[in-house]
């Protein structure tokens, strides 16, 4: 089509989407299409892909999926199987959550043990203070019975 610019092209065939820009449309710098556009300004003009046919005529907007494919296009990809990396951030996250567990278990033991220490201490205090009464009671009593030490 003869138009001052790509986007009046677009404004032409009524699309928003830039055609130019996905590679659904292209700039002719054929003489003979440059020819049949002028003869036609603003007008879509219509030929299959990749053919030396002459342009002709449309009954209106271009049609992408009537344009035959271009060769050696690769087929669409299938999505790609997940089942793996599921599986292996379903493993990190079991592992994360023993760890987890594995902590807190340790860390109860902790809490019960710096109980056990802190009775034993006490225990001891207690047990250490009775026998230096006893000492200073004995000695007190070796003194008086006329010992030196």
């Amino acid at each position: 089509m003869a138009v001052p610019s790509q986007t009046a092209a677009l404004e032409a065939w009524g699309v928003h989407q830039n055609l130019f820009a996905s590679g659904h449309a292209k700039v002719i710098e054929d003489a003979d299409a440059i020819a049949a556009a002028r003869a036609h300004p603003g007008v879509p003009l219509r030929r299959p892909v990749g053919s030396k046919s002459p342009y002709r005529l449309t009954a209106g907007t271009p049609k992408l999926e009537d344009e035959p494919r271009s060769r050696g296009r690769a087929k669409p990809q299938p999505p790609a199987d997940r089942r793996g990396l599921d599986a292996a951030e379903a493993a990190l996250a079991t592992l994360a959550a023993e760890q987890d567990e594995a902590m807190a278990n340790l860390d109860r033991r902790r809490q019960a043990l710096d109980r056990e220490v802190a009775a034993a201490e006490q225990a001891h205090a207690k047990a250490r203070k009775a026998a230096q009464a006893a000492l200073a009671r004995a000695r007190t009593a070796y003194r008086k019975a006329g010992g030196r030490a």
